[in-house]
C-alpha cells in the first residue's frame, strides 16, 4: 500500500477446495475449515476479483451424479459439455473472472482415454473454453503440454499460459526457471 502498487484481483491456489484420492479435485468449493463463510464472502471481503487455481479431478468426485467423465486409474476428466457452463457459472457468483487449469500434462498423460481417442482432449480443452466464455471468464493454462498452447489457438477463453515449473520455496526445483523453449511458442502463440 505504501508503494501505491494497486491490487487488481487475488490469486487463490490449491489449497482451499476439497481433494480426494491422488489429491485430485472432488469439489472445487471452499472447505468450511479454511473459508467458513465461503469464496463469495471472500470476495466480498477483498473487494477484488479473484483467479482461482485447479488441478485434476479425483476418480470419485461429487460432480459425477450429474455429468459424465472418464474415469482412469488414478484421476477423472469430464467429457459432458454441460460440466464446465455449470462449474463457472458458480465461480462466476464468487466473483471468479479467471479460471486456472493447473497440472495439464498430467490430466492428459495419466489418462488413457486421452491418447486413445482422438476427440477427447480437443472437446474437454473446448468445453473448458466454452464454460469460461459463456460465463465472462479468462483461462490461465498450467503445466501445458506443446499440443495443449497449440489448442489453445482456438480456445478463445485463454489468456495466458504459466510456462515454469512450480516455485517451491526451500526446496531444490532445477527447473524452475527453465523455460526458454516453452517462453517462445507462448510468445509466438
Amino acid at each position: 500500500k505504501s508503494e501505491r502498487v494497486p491490487v487488481e484481483y487475488y490469486q487463490l491456489d490449491s489449497w482451499w477446495y476439497y481433494e480426494g484420492a491422488n489429491k485430485g479435485v472432488s469439489n472445487w468449493t471452499a472447505r468450511p475449515d479454511i473459508f467458513p463463510d465461503g469464496m463469495e464472502y471472500v470476495h466480498q471481503k477483498l473487494g477484488r476479483p479473484l483467479m482461482l487455481h485447479n488441478r485434476f479431478w479425483a476418480r470419485t468426485n461429487v460432480y459425477m451424479k450429474d455429468f459424465h467423465f472418464h474415469v482412469g486409474v488414478e484421476e477423472s476428466i469430464p467429457v459432458d459439455a454441460g460440466f464446465f457452463p455449470h462449474l463457472l457459472k458458480e465461480a462466476a457468483s464468487w466473483g471468479v473472472v479467471t479460471y486456472e487449469q493447473d497440472w495439464l500434462v498430467d490430466q492428459y498423460k495419466n489418462m488413457l482415454v486421452t491418447q486413445n481417442n482422438v476427440v477427447v482432449a480437443r472437446d474437454w480443452l473446448l468445453d473448458m473454453s466454452s464454460g469460461a466464455s459463456i460465463n465472462k471468464m479468462t483461462i490461465q493454462m498450467c503445466m501445458p503440454l506443446p499440443l495443449m498452447l497449440l489448442m489453445s489457438t482456438e480456445m478463445h477463453a485463454v489468456t495466458q499460459t504459466r510456462v515454469s515449473d512450480d516455485y517451491l520455496h526451500g526446496k531444490y526445483t532445477p527447473n524452475q526457471w527453465n523455460i526458454g523453449t516453452t517462453s517462445l511458442l507462448a510468445w509466438a502463440l
